[in-house]
């Protein structure tokens, strides 16, 4: 387990959302990301009618009993009515859902149908101002899209790195860092960062779970951050997307139009044949790579391979482990030591716990003192098994706004930094 606000929110193991990605966000990709300890994501458009969508979620709740998240465009693209959105909310209050995120448009028409289904709220933000903005009006989380997204990115041309920062240093609700991320370096970069988790698209393109042919999953593999395109820029819809062949015969027709004179609206005609999603989903299903626009971010340069999710989610929270843990290195050097054997409940007791914490603080030495027992019957408690919780705490050097507290029960480890508390 990675201790975060996302992770309390949600109640979930791991800070990785699966990012919404049409057609490609539906119940098997989704269920097996919540079933690994993540959160999985479907996408209302993924589904023509409610109906659908409705046989979408009872399939979901007979795959997963792990929370996970609906995301719904608002985008007037997409073509979903006012009374489609509600009834969705409504609907995915009545069938468990955990979050709704919400895209594109601003979603206050729609909070209170949100808060109304008791449902968490999580916009898509592109940039700082945004997010300050839903912040403001009452989302409980962010996501924000830094430049290297794939879909929709920062419009701003602003990366993740320096938005996930801003927004995680000024704002109290979760803040999650989507595009770049692809691995477990990743992930500890974004928690250093101030993050609360990353969201994932492209690494999950790459999963056996996700229904998309296998020479697009080849193509991720052979191609690097520099194969990615910026489309659809004058037609208010900004897209990152592979570098295909759909995609530079869009952007040729963009260029042409723009010399021509052509209005937004005349240029989206022409380009439409190109860019249309009924042509991304044929291609998704027969492996035409090159006959239709798909999104990848610039993390695809970061993928080398095709595994199930679960592997994935293990190998980034192994990777994101033992990167943290060289945020400790030299962090005690200089400092007194204090090592603390304690058990959580009374020795002795079914609920007990014993562990030795270790660390530099003697305000978490105080507190350890006063939240477990200490002291001699410990010890005798621990004896020479082998089995006992390590904690290993540091003040570090660092902004005392940011506490990190990561929790490792496969082998019973805590770490913590700047926690008041320890971690325990």
């Amino acid at each position: 387990m990675i201790d975060t606000k996302l992770t309390r929110l949600l109640g979930i193991e791991y800070p990785i959302i699966q990012s919404g990605m049409q057609w490609l966000a539906v119940p098997q990709l989704a269920a097996a990301v919540s079933n690994a300890g993540g959160i999985g994501t479907i996408n209302l458009t993924c589904w023509p009618t409610l109906e659908e969508f409705a046989d979408a979620l009872d399939e979901m709740n007979s795959l997963t009993s792990k929370p996970y998240i609906v995301n719904i465009s608002l985008a007037p693209s997409q073509r979903v009515t006012d009374d489609m959105i509600r009834a969705a909310i409504k609907l995915c209050g009545e069938k468990h859902v955990a979050a709704i995120e919400t895209s594109a448009e601003s979603p206050v028409p729609y909070m209170p149908d949100i808060k109304a289904a008791n449902l968490i709220h999580f916009h898509k933000c592109p940039n700082y101002k945004v997010s300050m903005s839903m912040e403001r009006k009452g989302v409980d989380g962010v996501i924000i899209a830094g430049y290297e997204a794939g879909g929709h990115p920062s419009a701003d041309g602003v990366g993740t790195y320096v938005i996930a920062r801003r927004c995680a240093a000024d704002m109290k609700i979760p803040v999650v860092a989507a595009g770049g991320c692809a691995d477990g370096h990743g992930l500890a970069a974004a928690l250093c960062l101030g993050a609360a988790g990353v969201a994932m698209g492209t690494r999950f393109v790459n999963s056996t779970e996700c229904p998309i042919s296998h020479n697009h999953q080849q193509w991720i593999i052979d191609h690097t951050e520099k194969d990615t395109v910026l489309a659809q820029r004058v037609v208010g819809s900004m897209m990152r997307i592979t570098k295909n062949n759909a995609a530079m015969l869009a952007n040729e027709i963009e260029d042409r139009g723009l010399k021509a004179g052509y209005t937004p609206e005349q240029i989206l005609k022409e380009q439409f044949p190109v860019i249309s999603g009924s042509l991304t989903r044929a291609a998704f299903i027969s492996g035409d790579v090159g006959s239709a626009t798909f999104c990848t971010s610039m993390g695809m340069g970061l993928i080398h391979d095709v595994k199930p999710v679960k592997e994935i989610i293990d190998g980034m929270v192994k990777e994101a482990y033992e990167t943290l843990g060289k945020l400790f290195d030299g962090s005690m050097e200089g400092r007194t030591m204090y090592v603390i054997p304690y058990s959580m409940a009374h020795v002795g007791s079914p609920f007990s716990k014993v562990g030795i914490e270790l660390t530099d603080s003697i305000y978490v030495v105080l507190n350890m003192c006063i939240m477990t027992r200490v002291g001699p019957e410990v010890l005798e408690a621990l004896g020479d098994a082998p089995e006992f919780v390590k904690g290993l705490h540091a003040r570090k050097d660092i902004d005392e706004k940011n506490r990190y507290i990561c929790q490792f029960p496969e082998d019973d480890t805590i770490w913590s930094v700047n926690s008041g508390y320890g971690g325990n």
